[in-house]
């Protein structure tokens, strides 16, 4: 799916997400008010509809051709080989996933806090995180859109594009998060009926929602400031931020504010706001300090030490589909947040092609 919203095919990627999800919806919602199904059943449903997507998603990229061009190198050749090319995967995949671990980490010890306040603090926790995790799905969109965007004009050498799209991807992201938050602290009296029938977890979610919406609006700018930071390349740093804030002042904040203050969940909540908050702008001045000139001349280096070759889709539209897709450099996502994944397959069929074109 990342491959395919990499290689400009995110409508298609979209959709078939959504219709996946209206029909996983459908079948579970089927199972247990007509059925009355057990809860492995309903596990059963979603590992059915999964394997569905993955076959329907690769079924339709290989019959409309989309892989065409990728699949000599993806599976005709050791991509190991390219020994320089593996170093900058590494060294680009490494601190994604260790931000991803600990991004995960840090929801599992605030949910040890709320199981300090009560079983159903737990229960309240657990839905919040699921309320939140829709928040942010927008601001999520912008935020992988502008880092594919970003990365694509450092890549193709265009560091004043990128600057501007940055700053305007930031400022977009503050409007949609302004309107999601909004319609869900318009909703907060009617969302707890959707996720429960306790009426005291509900209670607790009616004085929650508002909470999270207006932390939502801050944590945005944030959100996007990390993807754009990791479009520049420096995945290090923008880990390394975010981790020593999250651990040195969010996680701590928030014991302090449950265990001694006793604030309930709300604590847990201002904590984790207040410390997005402060990452976002230890990022953005990042941004703001950055010199994207000298980035993209590196960014540009890089791809060209790995055996790349950089293609001109403006000035030959005939050869816009082929030369475009082939170059890594007019895409440099696969570089920053991609780069774990194809592209270790795809570099030396790269590199054959370009010796060809030249």
């Amino acid at each position: 799916e990342e491959f395919l919203c990499a290689a400009s095919h995110e409508y298609f990627t979209a959709s078939l997400d959504i219709l996946t999800c209206l029909v996983n919806v459908l079948a579970v919602s089927v199972a247990i008010i007509k059925y009355d199904v057990e809860l492995w059943f309903v596990g059963l449903i979603h590992l059915i509809v999964t394997l569905l997507w993955v076959i329907a998603m690769n079924a339709v990229a290989y019959y409309s051709g989309w892989l065409k061009v990728y699949l000599k190198g993806m599976l005709m050749n050791n991509a190991f080989e390219n020994r320089v090319a593996v170093k900058h995967i590494v060294a680009a995949s490494a601190p994604l996933a260790l931000g991803n671990l600990l991004a995960s980490a840090e929801y599992g010890v605030l949910m040890i806090f709320a199981s300090y306040i009560g079983a159903d603090a737990v229960s309240t926790w657990g839905i919040l995180c699921t309320v939140w995790e829709t928040l942010e799905a927008t601001t999520d969109g912008i935020g992988d859109a502008s880092e594919i965007r970003v990365a694509r004009h450092l890549g193709k050498g265009n560091p004043e594009q990128a600057k501007i799209s940055s700053y305007k991807s930031i400022f977009f992201a503050l409007i949609a998060s302004f309107i999601v938050s909004m319609c869900c602290i318009l909703l907060h009296g009617i969302i707890p009926a959707w996720f429960t029938p306790d009426p005291t977890i509900q209670q607790m979610l009616r004085d929650m929602i508002p909470l999270i919406g207006l932390a939502n609006m801050c944590i945005a700018f944030g959100m996007v400031s990390w993807a754009l930071v990791t479009a520049q390349g420096r995945m290090q740093y923008a880990t390394i931020a975010v981790t020593l804030i999250t651990w040195s002042f969010t996680i701590p904040l928030a014991a302090l504010m449950i265990y001694y203050f006793r604030t309930g969940l709300e604590g847990a909540v201002i904590a984790v706001s207040i410390g997005y908050t402060l990452a976002g702008f230890v990022l953005l001045r990042t941004l703001y300090n950055s010199d994207w000139h000298q980035i993209s001349k590196d960014i540009q280096e890089a791809n060209g030490f790995t055996g790349e070759c950089y293609s001109d889709d403006e000035n030959d539209s005939d050869s816009e589909s082929k030369s475009t897709r082939l170059s890594l450099s007019s895409d440099s996502t696969w570089t920053t947040k991609y780069s774990s994944r194809l592209i270790t397959n795809h570099i030396d069929y790269d590199t054959e092609e370009c010796s060809s074109q030249d």
